[in-house]
């Protein structure tokens, strides 16, 4: 049957062949006009129905969409889908740039709404621009919840990734967005460890086409040049021969990406011990390991509770059957351990080197502490270094 599909798919291109070649040698030009045009889109439409490959059905293209992605290269990101990102990149340039405002310290209340107000307007524009339409309809849910300080829920965040990724859109401050706003989301530990999976590739994906393009070249716009009008649908985007085989190639040699590997803590298991889900996969922790806590990784405790020791920071216990996450293991030291971290982060504040080393090394125990500070510190000494490292945390 295949056989039968691809010879009348050859005839039919013989067919066309030979015609154009009798218009051309007889000078005519190559036109079809009236009745000849319509039969002729008629037949052309029942030959590609006859001959196209069946498509899955769309339960069947979303029936995944809830569990741990896949580590493999996006297979339908190829330089179309590209020169779309492209498109759209200048109004999310814009979006971040005022969620960036809206966060700086020492603003009103009313200088904050008004600026997230017009975050929101950037998403909605999204929503009139074709492909980006369902990306904009999902960001601009998200900041309707950031205004009005309501949570998002899991289902909300993975369908953002998904519209991202369907548009496509990979974008580091996109991901760190969907991370941030799932550290209060109540999960269980598969649950976001799954969506951290996600998460972390596409992180990667999107690393790997920063890389390619410092190898290649980026896209750029290239203007029509003819007399003429731009045939429909030219954009004018011209994407590099070679920058998706270069982003293949980087994805495939990366073994985590620049957000994975930043913003960890190393700790000491001690107690009952537990597991570490790491890109979707669980890895018993047996008491007396070392294990490097990442931003996207996730840690259950077994059987009983599970005791995490950092040297300088002090130990994290974890009930049995809990789990904990890297925004969420400040919350669990004692209080005297929370007064000696706000003490190291307000050393840090008046210039202490050796202070903000420490706090670098434990970012996932600190930056609750590093909030509070540069909120009622913003023009210390050491403030710049401060917000240096949260936002080296958040994003």
């Amino acid at each position: 049957m295949t056989a039968a599909k691809g010879a009348l798919l050859a005839a039919v291109v013989a067919v066309v062949s030979v015609w154009v070649l009798y218009r051309l040698l007889r000078g005519r030009p190559i036109v079809a006009r009236g009745a000849v045009l319509l039969r002729a889109l008629a037949v052309a439409s029942a030959i590609a129905v006859a001959i196209s490959p069946r498509l899955p059905a769309r339960a069947q293209l979303d029936a995944g969409s809830a569990s741990a992605a896949s580590e493999a290269f996006p297979s339908d990101l190829g330089e179309r889908a590209l020169g779309r990102q492209v498109r759209g990149r200048d109004r999310l340039l814009g979006l971040w740039r005022v969620l960036d405002a809206a966060d700086a310290p020492g603003l009103t209340t009313a200088a904050r709404e008004a600026l997230l107000a017009d975050a929101s307007l950037f998403a909605r524009d999204l929503r009139g621009s074709g492909e980006w339409r369902a990306l904009g309809s999902s960001l601009a849910g998200v900041l309707e919840h950031v205004r009005a300080g309501q949570r998002d829920t899991r289902a909300e965040l993975a369908q953002l990734l998904d519209d991202a990724e369907h548009t496509p859109c990979y974008d580091a401050r996109l991901a760190a967005l969907v991370w941030r706003r799932a550290g209060d989301v109540a999960m269980t530990a598969a649950e976001r460890a799954a969506l951290s999976a996600r998460i972390g590739r596409h992180l990667r994906v999107t690393e790997a086409l920063a890389r390619a393009e410092q190898q290649v070249g980026p896209p750029t716009f290239v203007p029509w040049r003819k007399m003429s009008a731009p045939p429909r649908g030219y954009t004018g985007i011209g994407v590099p021969v070679g920058l998706v085989a270069a982003a293949r190639q980087s994805y495939a040699a990366m073994s985590a990406s620049a957000w994975e590997r930043a913003g960890a803590i190393e700790l000491v298991v001690g107690g009952a011990g537990g597991r570490v889900y790491r890109r979707g996969v669980a890895s018993v922790l047996a008491p007396g390991d070392r294990v490097r806590v990442g931003r996207l990784d996730v840690v259950e405790a077994g059987a009983g509770d599970l005791a995490l020791r950092h040297d300088r920071v002090g130990v994290f216990m974890v009930r049995a059957g809990d789990s904990v996450h890297a925004r969420a293991l400040a919350g669990l030291l004692d209080p005297t351990r929370h007064r000696d971290v706000r003490a190291l982060v307000t050393e840090a504040s008046r210039g202490d080197l050796r202070a903000l080393a420490v706090i670098e090394s434990a970012l996932p125990a600190t930056h609750e502490a590093l909030r509070a500070e540069l909120f009622a510190h913003p023009r210390s000494r050491g403030a710049s270094r401060l917000r240096t490292l949260l936002t080296l945390f958040d994003e």
